[in-house]
C-alpha cells in the first residue's frame, strides 16, 4: 500500500507517466499489478489536463462510479453463473433420476412390467374424470401405492418394509394362538 502512495505522490510532484524506458515502455505498461495501474487511471480522472495521457498508454480514466459499476457487473456475472450452475445441477439430477427409473424398470419381471403398463393405461383413461382411480393399495395400511413399486410378499403388496414387517408379525401372532 505504501508503494501506491509513493506512485501517487510522484505523479502529483510532476513525474510524467508518458516517459518511456529503454524498451519504449511507459510506467503504466510495466506496472506490477492492477492496483498500481488503477492509480494511474485514478490520477488521470482527478487531473485530466495535467499530462498528455494519450502517449502514456494508460487504458483510460477511472472514477469511483466506474469502479462501482464494474463491481456491480462482476457481481451480476457471478450471480448469473451461480444460477446457470444451479440449473445445470437440477438438469443433472433429473437426468440421474430418469436413469435410475430406467434401471429400476429394466429389473422388473415381465409380469411386473405388464402390470405397470396396465396401471398407467387405467390412469391415463381416468384423466378426464375428477377422481383419480386407485388401482393398488397397501395390504396392511391401505395407502394408495398406484404407480409405485410395492414390496411383495406372498400374494400381498405393501407400501413399505414397515408394513410388511407388521403383517408378518400379525401372522406370527395368529399362528401362536
Amino acid at each position: 500500500m505504501t508503494d501506491n502512495v509513493v506512485f501517487r505522490a510522484l505523479l502529483e510532484a510532476g513525474c510524467d507517466p508518458s516517459v518511456k524506458n529503454k524498451k519504449s515502455q511507459t510506467p503504466y505498461v510495466v506496472s506490477a499489478n492492477k492496483e498500481t495501474r488503477n492509480i494511474f487511471r485514478r490520477f488521470w480522472a482527478d487531473f485530466p489536463g495535467k499530462y498528455d495521457y494519450s502517449k502514456s498508454q494508460i487504458a483510460g480514466p477511472l472514477t469511483d462510479d466506474m469502479e462501482q459499476k464494474m463491481a456491480e457487473k462482476r457481481q451480476d456475472q457471478r450471480k448469473a453463473k451461480r444460477e446457470r450452475e444451479k440449473e445445470r445441477k437440477k438438469e443433472e439430477e433429473v437426468r440421474r433420476a430418469e436413469q435410475a427409473e430406467k434401471q429400476r424398470f429394466l429389473q422388473l419381471s415381465d409380469r411386473e412390467k405388464r402390470a405397470l403398463a396396465a396401471e398407467r393405461r387405467l390412469l391415463s383413461q381416468a384423466v378426464d374424470s375428477k377422481v383419480k382411480p386407485i388401482v393398488s393399495r397397501c395390504f396392511q395400511c391401505a395407502v394408495d401405492i398406484t404407480g409405485k413399486v410395492p414390496f411383495e410378499y406372498d400374494i400381498h403388496r405393501f407400501c413399505s418394509m414397515d408394513c410388511l414387517k407388521q403383517h408378518r408379525l400379525k401372522l406370527k401372532n395368529l399362528q401362536h394362538k
